[in-house]
């Protein structure tokens, strides 16, 4: 058992103006950090562009769901939510797409690179509000915070609108409706994804199934304590009132992950008998573990997006391949790019793994991604032309090598910024806590799965009002009891 503790789903890796790349086709200024560490000097990084075509393979560490819609939720009966199956092909294989692995690529080059968000829903620009009691009125008034999420992110992070980031260059920027600018076309583009596990990968029927899963938390950025940190030091806003969230002197915690999960063996096989109406300490267990992925109650409720069952998941040890193709990138850009490929791990030896697909809070879509570096090529641009001239090129026979020495130099420059590197490293080499949505629990031993987060929150606004724990930075672990007394220590309990 773990003592009574357990880890977010997700985590933040902090946004980093160190990594932010400076070069002839960005700038990066901005006066929220006129007094932050001089940026990366690239002076002694070669000013070439390079050409590459990678043959990538990745495997599913844990079951993968790249799910289609069977049946929609039944909005009048809640007992009905949305049935999903595997996405199939015409000979029934798993489909991956090629836009989804560029997906989680391009995600890890924002982080390492200090580029823009890619993405960033317009509601946020909305200050959010909060539930106050009224003891004249004897009631709920709802309260703006001070600031609102799009404020309290630095401009050099904000979706770019004419300088343009590092990602921004490498995997394209469409601009806003209201711009008359053109476009940039993206540099790396995903080929189609084939199944070269064919062995594996008919998807596996579940018996006795659909199986409800787990219900997927919205997103609560109203808990400042969990999205927000000190804009000087990057800590949690531990001890922070409610009312006092979205304030001056924070800022949002970074770019949102989700880390692997540590499982023991077994952990991801359905039970063979189980009624969900018992709930609590009678849900599915393995190795002293609640399987938490399982729905905790019969009566599934919420959206679509957050409550579903499946009846067929893609197994662990599928495999499949796709083809990168690069072109006219830096050699920093380059190097930065095979660092997001391979997590650092140009051999493939070390267990870093990236996510995909749906489920991710829960554990599903953990892969393995590797490149074959005997099929993959690597080009400056004076050999690329000389390729295309009939010239033999020798450097394709060294592509591993040159990847190597890119890649050692881009864990280098990354690790000029070590809070972004160790909570890269942590997210994609995992946690063995219980990863789960804080609920209440015993403080001896891990929580009986719950429907609901709020009575941890409300617990925990009452009583030590912790914050999220930084990724990377010591112990993931919160306490199942968050309020006064015993077993609420912060860094307890398995990283």
């Amino acid at each position: 058992m773990t003592n009574g503790y357990f880890a977010n789903p997700y985590g933040f890796v902090p946004l980093s103006v160190k990594l932010r790349v400076k070069g002839p086709t960005r700038e990066a200024t901005s006066p929220e950090f006129a007094t932050s560490p001089q940026l990366l000097d690239l002076s002694n990084w070669s000013a070439s562009e390079f050409q590459a075509r990678l043959v990538v393979h990745f495997t599913t560490v844990s079951p993968l769901l790249n799910l289609e819609v069977v049946r929609e939720r039944d909005k009048e009966n809640e007992r009905q939510p949305a049935e999903f199956k595997v996405r199939r092909d015409g000979d029934g294989q798993p489909v991956v797409t090629g836009s989804a692995l560029r997906g989680l690529v391009r995600s890890v080059y924002e982080q390492i690179s200090g580029s823009s968000f890619g993405v960033f829903s317009s509601k946020h620009e909305e200050k959010l509000s909060y539930k106050q009691w009224n003891k004249q009125t004897r009631s709920l008034d709802a309260c703006d915070f001070d600031k609102s999420p799009w404020e309290l992110t630095p401009t050099l992070f904000r979706p770019a609108t004419d300088k343009l980031s590092s990602a921004d260059v490498v995997f394209g920027w469409v601009p806003g409706s209201d711009k008359d600018e053109r476009g940039v076309r993206s540099r790396v583009r995903f080929g189609g994804v084939r199944c070269i596990r064919e062995d594996l990968a008919t998807p596996t029927i579940i018996e006795g199934g659909p199986w409800g899963l787990a219900i997927l938390s919205s997103p609560k950025p109203q808990s400042g304590r969990f999205y927000l940190v000190d804009t000087q030091t990057g800590e949690p806003l531990d001890g922070t009132a409610k009312p006092l969230f979205y304030s001056k002197g924070q800022r949002i915690a970074g770019h949102k992950v989700y880390p692997h999960h540590r499982v023991p063996d077994g952990y991801w096989e359905f039970p063979d008998h189980w009624n969900s109406a018992d709930s609590g300490a009678n849900h599915p267990q393995v190795g002293g573990h609640y399987q938490n992925f399982l729905a905790p109650t019969a009566v599934i409720s919420g959206s679509a997006d957050q409550s579903i069952t499946i009846s067929e998941y893609v197994p662990i040890g599928v495999s499949f391949e796709t083809t990168v193709f690069i072109e006219g990138l830096t050699y920093l850009e380059l190097a930065m790019l095979l660092w997001a490929i391979t997590l650092g791990d140009v051999t493939g030896e070390e267990e870093r793994y990236h996510r995909l697909g749906r489920g991710r809070p829960l554990g599903f879509g953990s892969i393995k991604m590797k490149v074959d570096w005997t099929k993959s090529q690597i080009w400056t641009a004076d050999q690329w032309l000389a390729r295309y001239c009939g010239a033999v090129v020798s450097a394709e026979t060294q592509v591993k090598e040159i990847a190597k020495k890119m890649v050692d130099q881009a864990t280098t420059a990354l690790k000029e910024d070590s809070a972004v590197y160790n909570a890269i490293i942590r997210a994609a080499e995992g946690i063995e806590l219980p990863i789960h949505y804080p609920r209440l629990g015993s403080s001896a031993q891990e929580a009986a799965p719950s429907q609901t987060s709020y009575e941890w929150f409300n617990a925990n606004d009452r009583g030590r009002r912790l914050g999220l724990p930084r990724l990377g930075a010591g112990s993931q672990a919160l306490p199942n009891q968050p309020g006064n007394g015993a077993g609420n220590n912060r860094g307890q309990g398995r990283r």
